[in-house]
């Protein structure tokens, strides 16, 4: 299977206020997987972490889904 898989479980930013980097905790067939998303844009950073927060125990594809062209 390809592509945008899993549901996210939990979502924290670098306990470094001064990295821009955003850690995503998802599960898929009850295996935990942990990925970062880096950001040159501190301020972008938090805007992500903000929407994510929100989306706590959707699916992944649904999240990468979503339009975020307001946040440009």
């Amino acid at each position: 299977m390809r592509g945008e898989i899993g549901v996210l479980k939990y979502s924290a930013q670098d306990s470094n206020p001064k990295k821009a980097r955003y850690y995503l905790y998802i599960t898929y067939n009850n295996t935990p997987y942990v990925g970062s998303l880096l950001f040159d844009d501190m301020a972008f950073c938090r805007t992500i972490s903000d929407i994510l927060k929100t989306r706590i125990g959707e699916e992944i594809s649904q999240i990468g889904n979503l339009d975020l062209s307001h946040t440009l």
